[in-house]
């Protein structure tokens, strides 16, 4: 990379405050407006990296001045933006409200519930697929299922270790500072299953689907839970679809009974 590339990448990191963080990338950008595309040595633009680190603000700054040069850009390994902002929970087992109400967002735009703090739209990237299929979806499962890997680890060494038997979880203790709600991977988990519904059985050129990930590893929590939660939005569908019919079907047999009325009245007389 040019040093003016290293720089400006260099300023979009997890550990730099995010209003700081966005002054400087304005800054960089706007004096040198090339840069708006630039790539890292993994062809990453500055809306991937945004994206990672879970800047709203810098996101939403990006996507309004440069979505239509940014958004469908992709990585070499075909990540999209929205890629990258699922990886960005990797790092983060509690969710702060506004990253939670964003990912809400993005899967259901428009919809007057998300009370998002941006207006910053990549909905078509939602279910995007990498070079090998692969979607933010799978990509989410992975990341869940290593959480609860590791959620039930700690449980395990503290059971063992009884001097850190009454010592809080960094997820715990963060959520107890935090005036605000905070949210879980389950949570975003929920949200894109939504989103996708039936999509969940697709398959990447692995063969791997986003159940299947889950069940690979006998995280049978995880295929439960993804399992419900479709069956419960399919059958909600399907229940909305007979509320609608049923006013028609009354309609309907209304029709025939008027119907046979006037023929009956019409034998009679």
């Amino acid at each position: 990379m040019d040093p003016k590339t290293k720089d400006l990448f260099a300023q979009i990191d997890a550990s730099i405050d995010a209003t700081k963080m966005v002054q400087e990338v304005k800054r960089r950008l706007e004096a040198s407006n090339f840069l708006v595309e630039a790539r890292d040595v993994e062809y990453r633009t500055v809306l991937h990296r945004a994206c990672q680190v879970h800047n709203l603000e810098l996101i939403h700054f990006l996507v309004q001045n440069y979505g239509d040069r940014l958004i469908k850009a992709k990585d070499t390994g075909g990540w999209s933006c929205f890629h990258f902002f699922i990886d960005g929970f990797t790092s983060n087992t509690v969710i702060r409200e506004e990253v939670y109400k964003f990912v809400r967002e993005q899967c259901f735009p428009g919809d007057g519930k998300t009370g998002a703090t941006t207006n910053a739209h990549f909905t078509s990237q939602v279910m995007a697929k990498d070079n090998q299929d692969t979607t933010p979806l799978m990509h989410m499962c992975r990341i869940y299922r290593a959480s609860e890997k590791a959620t039930e680890d700690a449980e395990k060494d503290g059971d063992e270790d009884s001097d850190d038997s009454d010592s809080d979880s960094e997820a715990h203790k963060e959520s107890k500072n935090n005036p605000k709600r905070s949210y879980t991977h389950y949570d975003v988990l929920d949200l894109l299953v939504s989103h996708y519904k039936k999509g969940v059985f697709d398959a990447n050129v692995l063969g791997e689907t986003a159940l299947g990930i889950a069940q690979r590893k006998g995280d049978q929590s995880l295929l439960a839970l993804m399992k419900s939660m479709l069956k419960h939005k399919l059958d909600q569908e399907l229940n909305n679809i007979r509320m609608q019919e049923a006013p028609r079907a009354k309609q309907e047999e209304e029709r025939v009974e008027s119907d046979r009325s006037q023929c009956t009245t019409c034998v009679l007389s």
